[in-house]
């Protein structure tokens, strides 16, 4: 509704201004008549006026006051390359930066740039061994520094919790710093309609960064995803955890295998790779965590 006043207040504010001439009753040089004078039913528009001067008056006011939801067009958001409208242009809202993956009259889908500070840092012990500590005050924003090594979300020796089966935050430690995410850009960033999820392989699949297909690489919980490859150096400037979900469009490209739901990495490398066996000393890697922001305008 806001968006058609907003739209079109010009032609409405007239249609009412015409009201008032045609309502106006003049003999000689004296209104008998004026606008003012003309009550006006609040029943329908729930305005706090109730004649057609206080509707216009008020009208306009709602007009001036209307903000759109575009974040761009609001100023909760600045183009930082390109136009902020094509596949791969960057922007930044407040300390955050994403990339654009659609930008249409309806939503916005953007990809952050980093992954989010939480979970572990790798601290090496001396002989070439990475240790993972539990990172003391994560800010659970986007940090440049949580790269390979670094903002791990668990650690399979100390932090068992993994599961990543269940909607598009996940599960555990994942669904945890996206819902504290999504609550900054809302409340702090005032971006009220955005919502947070987990890189997938469909945002991967629009990039051109990923591709389905059966492996005959199987274990016993089934079989696992042909690997991919990406030439878009912005997507995997730093390793991520890739979201697969049981679904049917997703279990038809292999309808005789059991396919595993998770996990897999996007690689520093720009290749997707298969991150369900742990390392020698039992810790994941490539598994920091990227946010795909929706806004609805």
């Amino acid at each position: 509704m806001k968006k058609i006043v907003k739209k079109h207040y010009k032609f409405i504010i007239g249609l009412i201004i015409g009201i008032i001439i045609s309502t106006t009753v003049t003999y000689g040089a004296e209104n008998i008549l004026s606008g003012s004078d003309v009550s006006y039913n609040t029943g329908t528009s729930h305005g706090s006026k109730n004649n057609i001067q206080g509707a216009i008056d008020e009208l306009y006011e709602k007009a001036d006051s209307c903000t759109p939801k575009d974040p761009i067009e609001s100023n909760k958001c600045k183009v930082v390359t390109g136009t902020g409208k094509t596949l791969g242009d960057e922007i930044k809202c407040g300390s955050e930066s994403f990339y654009v993956i659609e930008n249409t009259t309806y939503k916005m889908v953007l990809f952050a740039k980093y992954n989010l500070e939480v979970g572990y840092n790798c601290v090496y012990d001396g002989h070439g061994y990475c240790n993972y500590e539990a990172i003391a005050k994560p800010s659970g924003l986007q940090s440049s520094s949580c790269d390979t090594m670094n903002c791990q979300v668990t650690d399979n020796v100390t932090d068992p919790s993994r599961d990543m089966e269940d909607g598009p935050k996940g599960d555990g430690k994942y669904k945890e710093a996206l819902e504290k995410y999504e609550d900054y850009l809302r409340n702090t960033l005032k971006i009220k309609t955005a919502t947070v999820s987990m890189a997938d392989w469909r945002i991967l699949n629009k990039v051109g960064c990923f591709s389905l297909g059966c492996s005959s690489m199987c274990n016993s919980g089934g079989c696992v995803y042909l690997v991919g490859s990406c030439n878009k150096t912005w997507v995997y400037n730093q390793g991520f955890q890739i979201l697969i979900q049981k679904e049917p469009d997703i279990i038809n490209y292999c309808p005789t295998k059991t396919i595993l739901p998770a996990p897999f990495s996007m690689t520093p490398s720009g290749s997707v790779s298969n991150s369900t066996a742990p390392s020698a000393n039992g810790t994941e890697y490539n598994n920091g965590l990227r946010a795909v922001v929706e806004i609805t305008k």
